[in-house]
């Protein structure tokens, strides 16, 4: 749910931090998706670097948007997106 969200704010608002956050987003749950239900997934902390780098952004990049945006994407979040 968060990632379509993220998705639709960025094509709705075309800022290009949503639309950065609705990517990576997309990204790391793929990532993670992988990790929890691959039983043959090994990762070593080299690997797992860049992804830790790319959430450590994505919280950066969230901690500093604008009080609009934090706002408009907290309501999103919990109502029902109307198409």
């Amino acid at each position: 749910m968060a990632k379509n969200v993220l998705v639709e704010l960025a094509r709705r608002d075309d800022t290009k931090e949503l639309k950065w956050l609705a990517d990576s987003f997309a990204e790391l749950q793929q990532l993670r998706h992988e990790a929890d239900y691959d039983p043959h997934a090994r990762y070593t902390l080299g690997e797992a670097g860049p992804t830790l780098r790319l959430a450590e952004l994505v919280i950066s990049i969230l901690r500093d948007l604008s009080p609009d945006t934090k706002l408009l994407l907290a309501v999103t979040l919990l109502t029902k997106i109307r198409r």
